[in-house]
């Protein structure tokens, strides 16, 4: 497979997105999801049309993180689940030590990096199937210590696995790996709570100044992202956002995303609007607000 000097992710991902992500229902989301995206377009982008055109695209930001939105079918189910297991083992991943965290949060050590993988699931899981749930974990109704996942749940993954947009990168031996990411539209809802999230932590008082500055970059972050995210919106998945929002508009996560949408976008002088605007040239910064508001309206 290619190797991307500027990328400390990539082989780590594929190793596990081979396995992982061929086999099973899954995307990548947040910030990874949007690098593999864009560097898949930039090196076809001749064959691509896109709401703004890449060239003034921002350079893109450098992740040590790897999330993953699994099924939740997959989670729950116990073959499929100690199968994944048995890989992120296999591949050198160690389990976080954080509690709230354990068996969805995996860390790897690498060439003075410290990586992290994260496994997230839709919620609520359709009905029918058994299953076990605290404010931090999707678990499988069986308990399988060790030997299997849980899942961080993500009420904002709601809509993930509907409509993703797959795309292929080209391996040494002129085979492929076949990437999915999230539709425009739900991975912009991910990332509008991600950034109000950010924004609420950097005026908590009861927080340090280094860590309201940390959140504030956060959420200035997420923000970019969310711009970015409707700048390399491709006509085809323009033509399947309405049929999206009509899955998702009555689910509790859509309709908090048009509320922050609102909150933070819907103005010169909103949050939002201030944070990406020096980004993108006006006419393009524009064009990116008037779809987004157009998605959440």
């Amino acid at each position: 497979m290619p190797k991307y000097e500027d990328d400390p992710l990539w082989e780590h991902f594929a190793e596990i997105w081979t396995t992982v992500g061929s086999k099973f229902d899954a995307v990548v989301i947040g910030g990874y999801g949007l690098v593999l995206k864009r560097r898949w377009l930039i090196e076809n982008q001749s064959n691509f049309r896109t709401i703004v055109q890449s060239s003034v695209w921002p350079v893109a930001r450098t992740t040590e993180d790897i999330d993953l939105v699994l099924g939740a079918e997959v989670i729950l189910g116990t073959d499929y689940n100690r199968e994944i297991r048995r890989v992120i083992d296999g591949f050198g991943w160690k389990e976080s030590p954080n509690t709230n965290a354990r068996n969805w949060q995996f860390y790897k050590a690498t060439d003075g990096r410290s990586l992290k993988l994260e496994f997230q699931a839709p919620m609520p899981p359709p009905l029918g199937l058994e299953y076990r749930e605290d404010r931090t974990h999707l678990k499988p109704a069986e308990s399988m210590g060790s030997s299997g996942i849980h899942a961080r749940p993500n009420p904002e993954a709601i809509g993930a696995l509907l409509h993703p947009t797959t795309f292929s990168f080209t391996h040494e031996e002129s085979t492929a790996i076949t990437v999915r990411v999230p539709h425009p539209v739900n991975m912009v809802m991910m990332k509008l709570k991600a950034m109000e999230d950010r924004d609420k932590a950097s005026k908590d008082e009861k927080r340090s100044d280094r860590e309201r500055e940390f959140c504030f970059q956060l959420a200035q972050k997420h923000a970019n992202d969310i711009a970015l995210a409707v700048a390399m919106t491709q006509p085809e998945e323009a033509a399947t956002q309405t049929q999206l929002v009509q899955a998702l508009g009555r689910q509790p996560a859509f309709l908090d995303a048009k509320r922050i949408a609102t909150e933070y976008f819907g103005g010169p002088a909103a949050w939002g609007h201030g944070a990406t605007k020096t980004k993108w040239p006006a006419d393009n910064h524009g064009q990116i607000l008037s779809v987004l508001t157009s998605w959440f309206s």
